[in-house]
């Protein structure tokens, strides 16, 4: 199961997965709308676990800012950072994520 949480209000991510041909294979979409807190309370995340049917504990919360790893954590995922994140790696990597991945594909290796 895949589950996007993001920061984008869902009209502009909807279109985003529909450009990058992804939108068919995503289950969920998190958005600020969906809850009343948002990143990096964990509420996000809980949803995201609710609406897919999973416990946290089950969930890999992927992420490219520190914001998606407090996220993940406080709801009990583990997490994993991205190096190709465009916030800094330095920034990303004091949130202290449970994985790092160098590829969006390489998050197989980890399920």
């Amino acid at each position: 199961k895949i589950g996007i949480v993001t920061s984008k209000r869902a009209e502009l991510a909807i279109r985003g997965m529909k450009i990058a041909g992804i939108y068919d294979f995503i289950d969920i979409i998190i958005t600020p709308e969906s809850t009343e807190l948002h990143k990096p309370n964990p509420d996000p995340a809980l949803k995201a676990c609710s609406d897919l049917g999973i416990e946290p504990k089950e969930a890999i919360m992927v992420g490219d800012s520190h914001y998606d790893i407090f996220c993940g954590k406080s709801a009990g995922c583990k997490t994993c950072g991205v190096n190709y994140t465009f916030i800094g790696i330095e920034k990303l990597k004091k949130s202290e994520p449970d994985y790092f991945i160098d590829r969006p594909e390489d998050i197989l290796n980890l399920i």
